[in-house]
């Protein structure tokens, strides 16, 4: 994730550049994409962070009026942990994702295929168009095969055939 200062200069840049009626900009400001970046990627040990930012006194409720850095900070510092270790280290492989504890229907081999991409300045393929087996039809099959179609917006699963 960029930091504060590189999503600035990114704001500024495309404020710079965008002089047209047929383009509205708007932005979420950096210190708002840090927060987010923290509860989205943190891990079990976030949930600590959390609650000592609560304790001294910042709110999720809207993020300009209760974001309190300070207070982030100060939890962080409580629990012994970096904040830039949930927003700018680089991950690898065999380390484990925050997200493993709750489920394991999306492959991490996927994710981490992403991330990879992510790096190397490339996007993800619609897997509609480019099928990239990231678990979800194998774990809901069954569910799939009894409501087809294309609200699923994957590959359709086929019947397996019964063996006699």
């Amino acid at each position: 994730m960029d930091s504060v200062k590189q999503i600035r200069a990114k704001l500024d840049l495309l404020k710079r550049e965008l002089h047209s009626p047929a383009y509205k900009l708007s932005w979420t400001l950096p210190e708002d994409t840090l927060l987010e970046g923290w509860l989205s990627r943190g891990d079990q040990r976030m949930s600590e962070v959390i609650y000592g930012a609560w304790k001294n006194g910042t709110k999720i409720v809207a993020w300009q009026d209760q974001r309190q850095l300070n207070a982030w900070n100060a939890a962080y510092s409580g629990q012994n942990l970096n904040p830039d270790f949930y927003t700018n280290c680089p991950h690898h492989a065999n380390e484990d994702f925050p997200w493993e504890h709750i489920s394991e229907t999306v492959r991490k081999k996927y994710f981490y295929r992403d991330y990879q991409r992510s790096l190397d300045g490339e996007t993800h393929t619609d897997c509609r168009d480019d099928y990239d087996p990231c678990g979800i039809p194998p774990t809901f099959a069954a569910t799939r095969r009894e409501y087809p179609g294309i609200y699923w917006k994957c590959p359709e699963v086929k019947q397996r055939k019964k063996s006699n």
